[in-house]
């Protein structure tokens, strides 16, 4: 049954027959009068707006919204306004706004404090905002401004007690991507606030507006000229002076001032110690920093926030709750509290199962630490919110990681995603060593194809190709990076080499390389390459250093690499070199530094245990099973599952004292360690949790390396 408000709806239109019957359909039933200005349309604007009974009145585009909006609200007959655009719909029930109102109108207040969600990008996520679009029809209320036009000045005007925020809201579709692209806004919007300044070129909101739209189209040095002034002129209490202050620290990193952006959110969080997205931003410059413990104090202040509204804070939809919750996870993998860091992104997804990152982060810890049955049990929770994008975004992570096993078993819970990936039952085929099989998926699904997934499925046969030793064809069109990643994914390591679109071990050799692997290939397909056969595995180890010496960036990665495969190759001493030397730059790794403190204790604790089990000789230069290709990549010596479990479960993730323990023994020697003391079972402990009893076969030799589960953590 209808319930008409006391309510007049105004609005002002021009050429919005895509959105406008959308918007006005949202109050159908609500609101006792429409009054639409239309400023000039050519299109079925007006016609729309009749046909929901609006009444419309033809007012020429004076250049100013204020003066338009005003001459509207003067046609309003019901005791109160609502104002909405014609891309904007009512967000909330009659119900809820009738309480509203009537809660206003016992307590005296003139307005009320709407929260605007816009929706930004794709819409998959949204900008908060509080905005005054619910007030008395008073005349003493009145709109301000030619441009970014509000009615909350003149309200305060007749007492602070006057305005006050509501749990109403409003849902904006103007910066959807297509939106913006279709209207042209941000010109027209930077044209007419530069038209305004010129007549009042020392107002602080136009000021504020100029630097906002330079801000929204990712134009950051500009937006800084208008808010670094500003900021020493607008006096706290001034609604905006918040989110002024959180655009300029973000446009002050994003243009590489990341110590100036540090003070500033330091400074403002005196002023605002609970705004959750100024917090998040903060942590997110202290994780940039590699001050770890700061950055996740920070991540832990926004989650108590608890995702509660902010009124009168502008944010993203998700501060205070899953956004800071994969904060946290971040910087918990950055301290190698990886068990941690799922449990944060798990929490991040029973917030909002549609955030993608979360997703993608724990799918990958879940491989690396073998628990995939956690993300089993998230999908099962929530796979029917999550949108086929995100579905195939997933089956795709999985792919990468060289999951078919859990594909095959699992697939279900991703079938919307997998749909979309015509070509990943002949991938999981192909990992699964069924070169046969994968052949005839692409062939039996090549009409469905189009033309990029086509050229996939061309380079995925010249790959198998080549892995089974047959005549080389010729190479299919594909352009050099993707080929070299998709290659990656099937496991064709030869195909990959001998890709003469991409730089490959040459590019390796000349310091190039490492940057294309780094970089152009994601996380999940990183791990990939420690599932190079063992020849390839020692090429890599074997590598020289040139690279390094050319790009500090470029070295350390390539560095990381070379050590987490030589752990993987079973050369523990090795691995400790190329650690020990990312750990001696200047900006060394905290993984590497922590992984090189653990090689270093696990290679004394070895020999210190040898000669219950082994020979002393063997366990001093790691084992004649940690250098045997079979036993080390066998999944019986080396991948122990049962001491990976126990790391799981036991780890203790203190990088603190590792740190500090580092540090100690800076000048050491790491091809001849000294002794560790309980510094190595400290070490031992952090990645293996129970070091006394973990032991290989029942025996007295300790399992010193798990490389398959040291190796991928090192890479995370």
């Amino acid at each position: 049954m209808e319930q008409h408000l006391p309510l007049s709806l105004c609005m002002i239109v021009r050429d919005e027959e895509d959105c406008l019957a959308r918007c006005l359909q949202s109050v159908m039933g609500i609101v006792a009068e429409i009054w639409i200005a239309d400023t000039g349309s050519a299109d079925r604007s007006a016609e729309i707006a009749e046909a929901f009974g609006a009444r419309v009145i033809a007012l020429p585009w004076s250049g100013n919204f204020a003066a338009v909006r005003n001459e509207v609200l003067r046609r309003a007959s019901q005791p109160w306004i609502l104002v909405l655009d014609a891309d904007e719909e009512w967000a909330s029930s009659a119900e809820e706004l009738l309480e509203g109102v009537r809660s206003a109108e016992e307590d005296g207040v003139m307005g009320l404090y709407v929260r605007m969600e816009s929706l930004v990008g794709e819409g998959e996520e949204a900008a908060i905002d509080w905005v005054c679009r619910l007030f008395r029809n008073d005349g003493r209320i009145r709109f301000r401004g030619a441009i970014h036009e509000e009615t909350a000045s003149s309200i305060l005007e007749l007492g602070p007690e006057k305005l006050r925020p509501s749990a109403l809201s409003i849902r904006h579709y103007g910066y959807l991507k297509k939106t913006i692209a279709r209207k042209n806004k941000p010109e027209r919007n930077l044209r007419m606030i530069r038209e305004a300044l010129r007549g009042d070129e020392g107002n602080p909101v136009l000021r504020y507006a100029l630097g906002t739209e330079y801000f929204v189209q990712g134009q950051y040095e500009q937006a800084l000229k208008a808010f670094l002034p500003l900021l020493g002129e607008v006096p706290f209490g001034e609604g905006y002076l918040s989110d002024l202050s959180l655009k300029t620290a973000f446009a002050l990193k994003e243009t590489g001032r990341s110590q100036a952006a540090i003070q500033l959110t330091g400074e403002m969080l005196e002023l605002y110690p609970d705004y959750a997205e100024l917090l998040e931003l903060r942590a997110g410059l202290m994780l940039e920093e590699r001050r770890y413990e700061e950055a996740l104090r920070l991540a832990r202040q926004a989650e108590s926030l608890g995702g509660s509204p902010q009124v009168l804070y502008s944010a993203s939809s998700g501060a205070g709750n899953f956004r800071s919750r994969y904060l946290a996870g971040l910087v918990l993998e950055r301290l190698r509290r990886f068990p941690e860091a799922c449990l944060e992104y798990e929490e991040a997804l029973r917030y909002q199962a549609n955030f993608e990152p979360a997703w993608l982060r724990l799918a990958v810890l879940c491989s690396a630490l073998e628990r995939m049955d956690m993300l089993e049990r998230c999908l099962r929770s929530w796979s029917d919110a999550l949108s086929p994008a995100i579905k195939s975004a997933l089956a795709e992570t999985l792919l990468d990681l060289r999951e078919p096993l859990w594909l095959k078993d699992h697939g279900s819970l991703l079938a919307e995603g997998l749909e979309n990936l015509p070509l990943a039952e002949g991938v999981m085929a192909a990992q699964l060593g069924d070169f046969e099989r994968a052949v005839e998926s692409w062939e039996a699904r090549l009409m469905e194809l189009n033309e990029i997934q086509a050229e996939e499925a061309a380079l995925y046969r010249w790959g198998l190709v080549q892995l089974q030793g047959h005549a080389t064809l010729p190479h299919p069109p594909v352009y050099g990076r993707a080929a070299s990643s998709l290659l990656l994914r099937i496991g064709a390591w030869e195909a990959w080499e001998a890709w003469e679109g991409w730089e490959g071990w040459e590019g390796i050799r000349k310091g190039g390389g490492s940057r294309s692997i780094w970089e152009t290939v994601p996380l999940a397909r990183r791990l990939g390459l420690l599932r190079l056969p063992s020849e390839q595995l020692e090429r890599l180890c074997a590598e020289g250093r040139e690279s390094e010496q050319k790009d500090e960036g470029d070295g350390n990665a390539l560095l990381l690499l070379k050590g987490a495969a030589a752990l993987l190759a079973g050369q523990p001493k090795r691995a400790l070199e190329w650690l020990s030397a990312v750990r001696a730059e200047r900006n060394p790794s905290h993984a590497a530094a922590s992984l090189a403190g653990s090689t270093h204790a696990w290679l004394r604790l070895a020999e210190r245990t040898a000669g219950k089990a082994c020979k002393a000789g063997k366990a001093g230069n790691a084992g004649k099973a940690g250098n045997d290709r079979n036993v080390g990549n066998d999944g019986n010596a080396g991948n122990d599952g049962n001491a990976r479990n126990e790391a799981i479960a036991g780890g203790t993730g203190e990088p603190s004292r590792s740190e500090k323990n580092l540090e100690s023994r800076e000048s050491e020697d790491p091809g001849n360690p000294t002794e560790p003391g309980e510094t190595g079972h400290f070490f031992l402990s952090e990645l293996i949790g129970k070091p006394n009893s973990a032991f290989r076969n029942g025996g007295a030799c300790p399992v010193w390396s798990d490389p398959s589960f040291a190796s991928r953590t090192l890479l995370l």
